[in-house]
């Protein structure tokens, strides 16, 4: 079993905040990320994750519209999801 699985953004197109969702089948650290459609790392964070469902909010309303990539990495695995944020 993959130990990070269903990546999930909503809302999606966001304005003010989106929330970043995961699962887990096993406990560790990720490593959340968020870059612009230059690559240029424009949020990113470290946290505890729990097996099962985690959450993040993202707090987007001063980032200029566009679409950003937003990155998990947990226990050597990777998952990418895009986020188009409007004003």
């Amino acid at each position: 079993m993959n130990c990070l699985e269903k990546l999930s953004v909503f809302p999606n197109p966001t304005n003010e905040r989106a929330v970043v969702l995961w699962q887990q089948a096993t406990a560790g650290v990720s490593q959340l990320r968020v870059s612009d459609i230059n690559g240029q790392i424009v949020w990113e964070e470290q946290q505890r994750s729990h097996i099962g469902t985690n959450a993040k909010v993202l707090e987007t309303a001063s980032w200029s519209a566009g679409m950003y990539m937003v990155q998990i990495t947990s226990n050597g695995m990777r998952q990418s999801t895009k986020l188009l944020k409007v004003h």
